[in-house]
């Protein structure tokens, strides 16, 4: 839209009437203007024709009769008279093109709102247009979006412009992973991968005189098993899987959830192993002559819980966690990680935090592993703790 300029005339005279020729005219906008000195600041734009065309450099020199005139953009502005270089007079709130715009007039321009004498307009930004898309991806008609019931999923308008989506058919573990309800005796976890027919495990608490519990759910805690060994030497018990079908090379992550009562003359072992009989002595040792990838905790050896990669008893990595036994009952999850294409590299977590990163001594991609649970007496005492899941996903 052009802009609009108004045509401003004013006279100079004295006290007395007589016309005041030559006098200094300076017109300041936006207001307040500084007008302690000549020339005062901020100064407007203003011009000596209708289109603004032609800009004035100020001061404004007024003629004979003591008569100057210029033209300017509607608003409000400070005029200031000056004669040898010095204020005369300040007239500020200039009314030009605002009609009955002024210091008391409550209307005043404002974000696409101008007033223009009597005339207040408004511009109207234009709304974005809307732009639909699936995927990121321009729909190719973009006047209709048609949402769709798929399988195991139902939509539901509101009529009020919303919309519900409900799954009809929910799972909880993905296509390649498994879980059951256990039933305390032989216990269900871990997953199955099909493609490599390696079926389902099946973990047993194992143990000589032992005790196992069903503590029922809490409001902070899932219903656990707690394990609770007759024995008060050796090996005192485990949970372990039936069947080595766990390799590297696949493995995502193995995440077990243990709850620990004691670490009092005990040595316990959590993760992945290549027995599955350990009640046979192979884990009796702080360094086992196996295949091991887990954590490991030895009462008088360990102040914290290592993790721990071998190939065999000479062969071997241990990295500190930093990370204190936790004796209080309270659930923790010990997680190993592999990255996809880099079985050769494993990730330590608790508690989805990484506490180490081991990179020698890890074993073999394709050595087929089990998960276990281990405890063992180091002196006269007897274990104590609880496991409710041993959960494992792989790379699809």
């Amino acid at each position: 839209m052009a802009t609009t300029f108004f045509r401003k005339d004013g006279w100079v005279k004295t006290v007395i009437g007589p016309a005041v020729a030559g006098a200094q005219v300076y017109v300041c906008a936006p207001q307040p203007a500084n007008v302690s000195a000549l020339p005062p600041s901020p100064l407007a734009n203003i011009f000596s024709d209708v289109n603004g065309l032609v800009p004035i450099t100020q001061p404004i020199i007024t003629d004979g009769f003591g008569h100057y005139d210029y033209y300017a953009e509607a608003g409000l502005y400070t005029e200031v008279i000056g004669a040898a270089g010095i204020v005369q007079q300040v007239y500020p709130d200039q009314n030009l093109g605002l009609g009955n715009a002024g210091p008391d007039n409550p209307y005043t321009a404002g974000s696409n709102i101008t007033i223009v004498g009597h005339v207040i307009s408004a511009t109207i930004p234009p709304v974005p247009g809307v732009e639909l898309q699936t995927n990121s991806v321009d729909n190719t008609l973009q006047t209709k979006l048609n949402l769709k019931n798929g399988t195991g999923i139902s939509l539901t308008a509101d009529g009020a412009g919303g919309v519900t989506f409900s799954n009809s058919s929910p799972s909880t573990f993905g296509p390649n992973s498994r879980t059951a309800v256990p039933d305390w005796t032989t216990i269900l976890a871990f997953f199955e991968i099909p493609s490599l027919a390696m079926g389902n495990f099946q973990a047993t608490f194992l143990g000589g005189g032992s005790t196992v519990v069903l503590v029922p759910p809490t409001s902070t805690t899932s219903l656990y098993a707690r394990y609770t060994s007759g024995n008060t030497s050796g090996f005192l018990g485990a949970v372990v899987g039936g069947s080595k079908k766990l390799e590297l090379q696949v493995l995502k992550t193995l995440q077990q959830n243990v709850f620990i009562f004691s670490k009092t003359s005990l040595r316990f072992w959590i993760g992945l192993t290549e027995d599955v009989s350990p009640g046979s002595g192979n884990l009796k040792s702080n360094n086992p002559n196996e295949i091991v990838v887990g954590f490991r905790y030895v009462a008088g050896t360990d102040t914290t819980w290592k993790a721990y990669c071998s190939t065999s008893n000479v062969l071997f990595t241990v990295a500190d966690t930093g990370v204190t036994p936790d004796i209080t009952g309270a659930k923790h999850v010990y997680e190993q990680r592999t990255a996809q294409g880099v079985p050769g590299t494993v990730l330590f977590l608790i508690d989805g935090v990484q506490v180490a990163s081991i990179s020698t001594n890890v074993p073999p991609a394709s050595t087929p592993l089990t998960p276990i649970v281990y405890s063992e007496s180091l002196g006269s005492v007897s274990g104590d703790f609880g496991w409710n899941l041993s959960y494992a996903e792989i790379f699809q």
